[in-house]
């Protein structure tokens, strides 16, 4: 009988207590617990985000969603080049997060130029409506929600600006909106039970690369008061550079706490990223990739790995299927050290029809007047230069080009400031 498999329990007990106690359970049920998981979403495959919006369908805006799912922090930095659609990307993890975990509170952050963009974008391509709100109205808003312990539904639209704390705002006696909204997601960390945010989504996140700064300050608090974040940068950013370490610092400071070893990891991903680029090259290079395996099976991070192996394998016949070339890119992209933290993808990896550069180098000659006033102003120029640096220096080698794209523009432009005596006033007879 049904009720025979029922157990009682006099008291919740955590998870340590019960292993102490040798309370474990059988293969049926871990078979019930794995199936009741399935049925909630949580070891789907299925992206209910896939039909959520009124776009066109593009195979790499479900990246950064697949990332986010297998994401151990539930967290991600999403670095595609500009154009490549950052905002549905983002928006597609929340509603994935949506189907998947009941999530009812979003607060997207950006720079204020940007608010009613964010707003517009989320009424066309997904039919939410997302309210524009200031500093003080979220302060306001969150206020309320926590005393009356109320699990309300948001989507709020705020400005990076308006948030940005103060270093002092721990100060109680500090009592600007900023520094009040600051304490109040101190003191409200996300916990499994409840979350000021379900998803927060920081847009131009490259603002945040410096951690003495408000904005850097920001983040901490943000990433601390709710269950998930998402930073958004169009902004190239350097591999080796401080600021990609920084913004990772962002999405999980327990991983990357130490930029030395950020440099040596780095260094060992290196030889995952070479291989992909041969392997993606046409015709594979299948022999550069065999040397990029031996180099990163000679770091700690990869030495005896399996997964290496099985990549080698698939290298040894004498023809590199497609099936097994696809296969092989997907195993070296789940070996990449940054690929559960960061996703990049470029315009020339992903769009098969894109618009293509064709850079020609016109050469025009200048007329007699023109020459004249060109070597006469670069003759000031240089003498007015003796004993010059830094922003000076610079303005003056502005005029000089200037000159080089449109004389008369820069004429015009000089006689507007009162410049053109001064540059002028020698051979010329102005």
């Amino acid at each position: 009988k049904r009720y025979d498999l029922l157990e009682r329990v006099i008291e919740d007990e955590d998870l340590p207590s019960l292993l102490l106690r040798g309370a474990f359970g059988g293969s049926s049920d871990l078979r019930r617990v794995l199936t009741f998981e399935k049925m909630r979403g949580d070891l789907t495959n299925v992206f209910y985000s896939m039909e959520a919006s009124n776009t066109d369908f593009y195979a790499h805006q479900f990246k950064p969603v697949m990332r986010f799912i297998e994401s151990p922090v539930g967290r991600m930095l999403i670095a595609d080049e500009v154009g490549l659609g950052k905002t549905i990307e983002a928006t597609y993890i929340w509603k994935e997060i949506q189907a998947r975990q009941s999530a009812r509170r979003l607060l997207i952050v950006c720079p204020a130029m940007l608010r009613d963009k964010w707003r517009s974008d989320l009424r066309k391509r997904f039919n939410i409506s997302g309210e524009v709100i200031s500093a003080r109205d979220a302060l306001e808003k969150i206020e309320d929600m926590l005393d009356r312990q109320a699990s309300d539904s948001f989507v709020y639209i705020t400005s990076l600006e308006g948030l940005r704390p103060p270093a002092n705002f721990e100060d109680e006696g500090v009592q600007s909106v900023r520094a009040r909204f600051a304490r109040l997601l101190d003191q409200n960390l996300a916990s499994d039970e409840f979350a000021v945010f379900d998803h927060v989504i920081i847009d131009e996140a490259h603002y945040l690369r410096n951690p003495s700064t408000g904005n850097n300050r920001l983040g901490r608090l943000l990433r601390e008061a709710s269950r998930h974040l998402v930073l958004l940068t169009a902004t190239p950013i350097q591999i080796g550079s401080d600021n990609l370490y920084q913004l990772l610092r962002l999405i999980d400071p327990d991983e990357f706490y130490d930029a030395t070893l950020f440099q040596e990891m780095l260094r060992a991903n290196s030889y995952i990223v070479h291989a992909q680029r041969a392997l993606w090259q046409e015709p594979p290079d299948k022999e550069a990739v065999r040397r990029a395996l031996k180099e990163a099976e000679g770091s700690d991070y990869f030495k005896d790995d399996p997964v290496i192996e099985r990549i080698r394998r698939y290298l040894t016949d004498g023809i590199l299927t497609t099936e097994n070339r696809v296969e092989a890119l997907r195993l070296l992209e789940s070996r990449s050290l940054l690929s559960q933290y960061m996703t990049r993808s470029r315009k020339r990896e992903v769009l098969e029809t894109r618009v293509e550069r064709a850079p020609q180098v016109l050469s025009v000659a200048f007329s007699t007047a023109e020459s004249a006033i060109y070597n006469q102003v670069s003759q000031r120029i240089r003498t007015q230069s003796i004993g010059k640096s830094g922003v000076s220096l610079f303005s003056l080698i502005a005029r000089q080009r200037q000159m080089a794209s449109s004389i008369v523009g820069a004429l015009e432009s000089w006689s507007e400031k009162n410049l053109l005596e001064e540059l002028l006033w020698e051979d010329l007879g102005v």
